[in-house]
């Protein structure tokens, strides 16, 4: 009982700690982008020197994009302004460079999903395949995201050595699955992990 009260804590931390780097890479966007923004077509207006007019904004397109960079290392402010649909792929991308784990994609996200949920369904995704890197033992992965009028659903699975489902809720194999279930309990999010050993592992989202 121990063991679970400290995962859940650090579970809420960890959300806690997110809440505020979004908080910090809005402010960054809406603050300090803009006044770069803002200072780059003042000088253009006012031409006096091209050379060095010319120079000054090279440092503030700079500036600026290593503002762009910093928000965009925080993923809820990346769906926020892009979507959820092409934060996954860049996600999807990532696993390929970095872990060498190939995820077949079939995405159809029909009209606005909020940050929020956005956030959460791709954090439990980044989760699984996580998990699928580390412990499947198998470098393939099948997701499916679809969205619209009636609800979100995502389905993530691998044919990997799995585990046997039933000790998540005894004794969790980790801080993962914890994190998944506060994600999806932040956004009313229903979440489903079936696995048995030998026959891989599928993790299935859904609103209610």
């Amino acid at each position: 009982m121990e063991q679970h009260t400290a995962v859940d804590r650090l579970a809420a931390l960890i959300l806690e700690h997110e809440s505020r780097a979004t908080e910090v890479a809005r402010l960054l966007h809406d603050n300090a982008g803009q006044t770069l923004t803002a200072i780059g077509f003042h000088l253009q207006a006012l031409g006096a020197d091209a050379e060095a007019t010319t120079r000054i904004q090279e440092y503030l397109a700079g500036a600026l994009e290593n503002v762009r960079f910093a928000c965009n290392r925080l993923q809820r402010n990346v769906i926020e302004r892009s979507g959820l649909s092409l934060a996954i792929e860049l996600l999807v991308d990532r696993f390929r460079e970095e872990a060498g784990l190939e995820i077949r994609t079939n995405i159809n996200v029909q009209g606005a999903i909020s940050p929020s949920t956005g956030f959460a369904v791709y954090r439990i995704i980044e989760l699984a395949a996580n998990n699928i890197a580390a412990h499947a033992g198998v470098n393939h992965a099948e997701l499916r995201l679809t969205a619209g009028d009636m609800g979100l659903s995502a389905r993530i699975s691998d044919l990997g050595c799995g585990f046997d489902a039933a000790q998540i809720h005894t004794q969790p194999l980790g801080t993962g699955f914890v994190l998944m279930k506060a994600y999806a309990n932040s956004s009313r999010l229903q979440l489903r992990i079936d696995s048995s050993r030998s026959q891989g592992t599928i993790v299935l989202i859904q609103t209610f």
